[in-house]
């Protein structure tokens, strides 16, 4: 089975022998993928709606895999204490959905050793968030695939603050690891703020010197960001 770029990411970060709760499994790839490589002990494939549950169940049952179950319900809410499961991935969902499930369910995400989370926005937010619960960010992976740049946040148990802003909003992890994509993506953001700022100058108004000043701050800190880099 081949998983995308951006799963294949995602399963790769899951430890040997995990008992995994994957929120909003769709087609059940990554516990089929873990599965079936031997990778994870045991796995609950969750799903608020009906349609992906049962594609994921065929796709199951065609490779014959034991050690999956299925759960239909919203975010953590299928676990119990008892499951006694220790890795959570949430992939593929807003920044602020990925929080309220956490944030629903914290007792039970409190006892997990590893919670690897890829939302597809608010990124600085869940950094925060993960940090304000006692988890570290023990890692983090940047990667493009089809165009789209994607985050995923592995985050394990234990006391962390970012000092610089700059940690927060772009990730000390990638920062002080410093890949050339990574440079490229936040260089290229940065041209596009000072692309913006350089059309407003032409403009007057309240609103339009208020727009110039957030996007001054966003450059100045994707200026601290490259310099952390280096």
């Amino acid at each position: 089975m081949q998983l995308s770029k951006r799963l294949g990411a995602i399963a790769s970060l899951v430890p040997e022998g995990a008992k995994l709760v994957d929120v909003g499994t769709d087609h059940g790839y990554i516990p089929i993928y873990l599965t079936k490589n031997h990778k994870a002990s045991y796995c609950i494939a969750s799903d608020i709606n009906k349609g992906p549950l049962e594609s994921a169940k065929r796709n199951r049952d065609k490779y014959q895999l034991s050690g999956i179950e299925l759960r239909q319900g919203s975010g953590l809410q299928t676990i119990k204490l008892e499951d006694r499961m220790d890795t959570v991935v949430i992939a593929g969902m807003g920044g602020y959905l990925v929080h309220d499930i956490l944030e629903l369910d914290l007792v039970l995400v409190k006892t997990m050793r590893t919670l690897i989370l890829q939302p597809q926005n608010n990124i600085p937010e869940i950094r925060r968030y993960v940090h304000s619960i006692g988890f570290k960010i023990a890692r983090e992976v940047f990667l493009e695939e089809e165009g789209k740049y994607y985050t995923i946040i592995v985050a394990v148990p234990g006391v962390e603050s970012y000092v610089k802003p700059c940690h927060y909003e772009y990730g000390q992890y990638l920062l002080e690891e410093g890949s050339d994509l990574y440079k490229r993506w936040l260089q290229h953001k940065q041209k596009g703020y000072a692309d913006i700022i350089t059309k407003l100058q032409t403009l007057e108004g309240n609103q339009t010197a208020e727009r110039m000043s957030e996007l001054q701050q966003a450059n100045e800190l994707i200026e601290e960001a490259l310099k952390c880099m280096h």
